[in-house]
């Protein structure tokens, strides 16, 4: 592989990072920026055309031996550690390209402000244990480039069904009347159009779509079309979906979009039945690259991973959890029901018997 695509410092030869801070390939030896011109026109391509993706001449496939991770790096950029488990022996996996990204949201937070936000979220938890928040060793924090399929499509759809709707009716008499919850049931029907713009899944073997749900929103105002610098001293996730899998994927966020809009237009507390029959058309897509954060921390014995949005700084991730302060909770909960129950028989016992309470 060619190594034109590593950025070199005109001034002293160093190897040249892009900084989030300053928006910049910043040289770590001199200091010294050079812009990238950033093109924020991007433009989504047709879904049948796109079925035979391009691979970036620029990129490499790199695999970790120890995990088996599929990275993207520049060509002939130094590799390090993988991300993913911190493991040293990453190699070049020969004759592999990867995916050609058309767009890219890059990195807006230095790696030092996402650990200062990890720090901050873990003590806002209040069911961890207090040893964790005094004592925990934070992994080193590493970007990741994580990619997606966005799509863009047009949603035609009719739909018939029945909701129903609970009302409250009393029933006997005397001391058997009673109150009783009923449903009355009642048929709809319609037609809905609606335009989906980028409806995102994740194709990364490493973040699943609950990774990316949580960590939402992302700064598509930022987004650019792809260009490597973005990439230089960052890793980027290999893809392991293909373009009609992210579709069939994205179709059916889509799909439980269009249910979504259906039910808003109704006052309803059940669902009895709903057909949905929809169709898409001007579907179209890009391959985007999400910056991430990864980490992870340990905490006897065990080991907990942790992502972080690299334009915003949230977080997501597993924490562990103090049995005391959880049985606590428990029983505090448990209090405050007795003592709402014994407060609402003392007041029932005012209302009925009169004479044992009298008026004061």
């Amino acid at each position: 592989m060619s190594k034109a695509y590593i950025f070199k410092c005109p001034q002293c030869g160093a190897h040249k990072v892009y900084s989030p801070k300053k928006q910049a390939l910043e040289c770590k030896h001199c200091s010294s920026l050079t812009q990238i011109a950033a093109d924020r026109e991007v433009f989504k391509k047709p879904y049948m055309a796109g079925l035979a993706l391009e691979v970036d001449p620029g990129t490499e496939i790199q695999g970790c031996l120890s995990c088996g991770a599929r990275l993207n790096m520049l060509a002939g950029e130094i590799s390090g550690v993988c991300p993913f488990c911190g493991a040293g022996n990453i190699v070049s996996v020969e004759g592999s390209e990867g995916l050609k990204p058309d767009e890219c949201v890059p990195f807006a937070i230095e790696n030092e402000d996402a650990e200062r936000n990890f720090k901050k979220w873990l003590l806002k938890k209040w069911f961890v244990p207090n040893e964790l928040k005094k004592k925990a060793r934070i992994e080193k924090i590493r970007g990741v480039y994580s990619p997606v399929f966005a799509f863009d499509a047009f949603s035609s759809s009719t739909y018939t069904g029945v909701l129903g709707k609970h009302y409250t009716t009393y029933v006997g008499s005397g001391k058997n009347r009673r109150a009783v919850v009923r449903t009355r049931y009642f048929p709809i029907s319609g037609s809905l159009s609606l335009q989906h713009n980028d409806i995102m899944t994740e194709c990364s073997p490493h973040f699943d779509q609950k990774v990316l749900n949580r960590l939402r929103p992302f700064d598509l105002r930022s987004r650019a079309k792809y260009d490597k610098g973005f990439l230089s001293g960052f890793w980027a996730d290999s893809a392991d979906k293909d373009l009609d899998q992210g579709w069939q994927d994205c179709k059916a966020i889509a799909d439980d979009e269009t249910k979504r809009q259906i039910l808003s237009r109704y006052s309803y507390d059940v669902v009895k039945s709903l057909n949905i029959n929809t169709t898409y058309e001007d579907i179209k897509y890009s391959y985007m690259l999400l910056p991430l954060y990864v980490s992870s921390y340990s905490f006897k014995d065990k080991v907990f991973s942790f992502f972080v949005n690299g334009c915003t700084g949230k977080i997501f991730g597993k924490v562990p959890r103090s049995p005391v302060k959880i049985l606590l909770a428990v029983l505090g909960a448990l209090a405050l029901m007795l003592a709402a129950f014994l407060l609402g028989q003392h007041f029932d016992l005012i209302g009925t018997n009169p004479y044992t309470y009298p008026f004061g």
